[in-house]
Parts: C-alpha cells; structure tokens; sequence
C-alpha cells in the first residue's frame, strides 16, 4: 500500500484481539491501521476456516457459462478464496427502452485490462479461475473519497479486492477421468502464477547505535543519520530472476504522487507539484499498467515550477506518451540516484538486483542516510521454482527512526549475543486463486465440462 503511512505494526503471531484508544494519548495512523487490520484478518481466517481454500454459500456466484465460441459469461454473486470475499454485482442497463439485467462476460471485465483479456483457446480443454489481490487506491484514483464539503482535501485512502477471471490453456488440473479437479496439481499450478520463491531482503543501519532515550536527540553515532523518521519502500521495478530484475525505492513508501492531467511538450501538467524537485527520478503509471503487473516509465526530472513537472525525454526507457497511459494516468516520485558505487540500469533506469549470499565479503547496497540492504537468494527453493524470480510490484516496508538510529527490522539473536538482519521474502503484493470451471472446444464449438466452485448449505 504505497500511502502516507508511520509504519505497519500488525503481527498476526502476537494474537491481539482488539486496539484499545487510551485517553489523553497521541493518535498514530498505525494503531487505527493495525485495528482494522487484526479485525479484517479474524473475519478472513474465519471465512477460511468456514469455505476452505475457496467455497461460498449454496447459491454461489461466477458461475462459468459459454457464451458463444469465444466467450463466456460470469455470473453475478459472492465467492470466497482463501477467506477474502469476491463480489460480481448485478449490472443493469437500458435494453429496449427497459432495464435489463446485463451479464458480466469474459471480455467486459473492467479490471482486466490488457485492454482485452488473453484469447480462448480455438481446441481442447482449458481452466477458467479467479485471480484475487488486494491493491491501495487513493483520491487520485477515486475521486468519491475527497470530501467536496471541506474542499475536496485528500483524507483516508482505501484498499480494494480485485479480481480478474483468467484462463489457463496449457494442461488443466485433471484426473484421469479428464473431468474431476486434481487437488494434488493446483499448488504446484498457482506456484507458476506467484512463485513462492521470490527472493529476499535484509536491511540494516550501517554501524551500531548508541543508547539515546530522549527521541529528540539523534545518536552521534547512530547507524540511520536521516534527520527524519521515514518510511522506506523497497519495490520491484522489472521482474526476473536475478541479474536481470531491477528495484526502486522510497523514503516516503512511495506516496509522493501527483494527477497527471495533460502534457505540454516536455512539461507534464500534474494537479500539484508539491514534493517533487529537479534530479529526482519519477515513475508515469496508470491503473492498465498495475492491473497488468507491468512497470511504468522512470524518466528523470529537469525542473519543476507551479503545475509543471519538467521532463528530460531522453532519459526514459519507455513510453512517455499520456495516451498509453489511459486509465488514471500519475506521476510517482521515487528517490534513487546514481552514485560511484551505484548505476542505474540502461535497461529501465532502475537499480539492477544483485543477490548475495551470507558471508563475510558480501557486499551490501547503500540507499542514503546509513540505510543499506542485501537481496539474496532463497535457501531451499521450492521444486516449481527452483531458480527463484522476483515480480514486479513485490515490496518491503522499513521504517528508519531518528531517536534509535536505526531500522525496524527482524533480527536472529546469535549465541554471543550478536543481532543480525533477518532475510525475508517480499510484504507483498499476495495473489490468491480459486478454480472455477473446466471449459473444453467440442466440434467447434466451446461447451462447459466441469463446475469446480465449492458450495456449502447454509
């Protein structure tokens, strides 16, 4: 979630139940995050629990019917995979002057923008399933959260379940009858869509911290030298295995963003320009390019005056045209810079990954103010991943705090009492999926072969 947050604190291992406000006590964002996020993770284990890996009530909704030869309608309803609830609402419109009731079809999914889905497969049997993550969306996005009453000022933004129904036409998930769901094929199917192997990260402060209570005073020798608290943000720009992937990051989680508007030569007319300046590095985006876990463009900046973002045209690897940017086109602030030990990549102008392994000459990556950090491979990669890749879009949040001088990060206690950065995998983005149907192409023409959904009686 790349907002205006102080941190994440919910653990789902430490088991709290509740956030209790005291009186007289200073308001964080994080305590009010962490209680709508321990009561949303109770409600998603209880849903789990109840439907398993994917199930819903009798009357369940995505109901996979053909619809042609090449395409199929998706019925409207409720679904739950893996304890997160997907609504297909009913969609009505005006058919001979009457309102009608309008199925959701294959290609009409808006948010399965490619602008059209990937194509049915002219012979054979193919798996239809429901793709399902969670995504952050701001004002600029929706513009029904701004409070027009108080002059439209950006308050709280939300998070949204997403879902696209999606086709699989290499071998389906089948036993021998060609017809009945293999359990034992999904797991190893789903790793080929979200490698569980995508790689890990440690981070550090550079040197070891002094012992300072007053938060007002910074450790003369502390490891984290910012002179603000911030929180960093370590996402995947291009994904790939190693060598070949590259990453972006910053300080502010990546929520110095602005409404791109229109574009005037190499000016980008932004709704404000507030938090960007000359030399930064900025990312053009839209909602198409992220519901398609596809990268932006990373052009860097010349000048910045009023509405204007001043481009330099010549250091973009990408489209810098606001046409390929047609749903929601931004422009997002990143904070990586080139340095005598650090080059960006000719490929993407982002930073390339380069994975280490523990040992003592490992060289670590040094973002700014004492912050560094080491990707490495994982330890025991799973057999359908075994060379590991890393995915556009994945993350890793670090908060870095003035008053210790360091960076909240997991640590392994060693015997002499020796604290080391924990490697760990990315915080997200988690895709979840649930089969749906078996549809197969039958003298031609495409019929339905097996319903998979799961449905329980009240």
């Amino acid at each position: 979630m790349q907002g205006d947050f102080s941190r994440n604190t919910f653990d789902p291992t430490k088991h709290f139940s509740r956030v209790l406000m005291q009186q007289g006590r200073v308001q964080l964002d994080a305590d009010w995050n962490e209680l709508n996020a321990t009561v949303r993770h109770h409600l998603r284990t209880l849903a789990r629990d109840m439907y398993g890996r994917c199930g819903g009530p009798a009357k369940l909704g995505f109901d996979i019917t053909p619809r042609g030869n090449n395409n199929f309608t998706i019925s409207s309803g409720h679904l739950y995979v893996d304890g997160l609830l997907c609504e297909n609402d009913e969609r009505w419109g005006m058919v001979d002057q009457s309102p009608q009731l309008i199925p959701l079809t294959y290609d009409g999914q808006k948010d399965y923008d490619y602008p059209t889905p990937d194509p049915l497969p002219p012979v054979g049997d193919f798996l239809v399933y429901l793709d399902v993550w969670e995504r952050y969306v701001s004002a600029l996005q929706d513009a029904d959260i701004r409070e027009k009453a108080l002059g439209g000022p950006d308050t709280a933004a939300r998070a949204q379940i997403l879902w696209q129904v999606r086709v699989w036409t290499e071998p389906p998930p089948v036993k021998e009858d060609k017809k009945t769901f293999d359990e034992s094929q999904w797991i190893p199917l789903t790793a080929r869509w979200q490698p569980p192997n995508r790689g890990l990260l440690k981070v550090k402060a550079d040197t070891d911290t002094a012992a300072y209570k007053d938060p007002c005073i910074q450790a003369p020798n502390a490891g984290y030298r910012g002179a603000e608290n911030h929180l960093y943000r370590i996402e995947v720009h291009t994904g790939g295995t190693a060598g070949t992937a590259t990453f972006k990051w910053s300080r502010e989680n990546g929520s110095v963003v602005a409404s791109w508007i229109e574009t005037e030569g190499n000016n980008l007319v932004v709704d404000t320009a507030r938090g960007f300046q000359a030399n930064q590095w900025v990312e053009l985006i839209d909602d198409s390019k992220e519901l398609r876990a596809q990268p932006g463009t990373l052009v860097k900046v010349s000048n910045v005056e009023a509405n204007l973002i001043t481009i330099d045209p010549t250091t973009a690897k990408g489209s810098i045209t606001r046409a390929d940017f047609p749903r929601n086109p931004r422009v997002r602030r990143w904070d990586q810079q080139e340095t005598e030990d650090l080059t960006l990549s000719t490929f993407d102008r982002a930073i390339p990954i380069v994975e280490q392994t523990d040992t003592p000459d490992a060289k670590w990556i040094a973002l700014e103010d004492g912050i560094q950090i080491q990707f490495q491979p994982v330890l025991k990669p799973s057999p359908n991943n075994p060379d590991h890749s890393y995915r556009t879009g994945d993350y890793w949040l670090v908060p870095a705090r003035v008053a210790t001088g360091d960076v909240e990060w997991p640590e392994w206690v060693l015997p002499d009492d020796k604290h080391v950065p924990r490697a760990l995998p990315p915080h997200g983005i988690h895709h979840v999926y649930a089969p749906l149907a078996l549809l197969g192409v039958i003298d031609a023409k495409l019929e339905s072969v097996s319903d998979w959904r799961r449905a329980l009686l009240p």
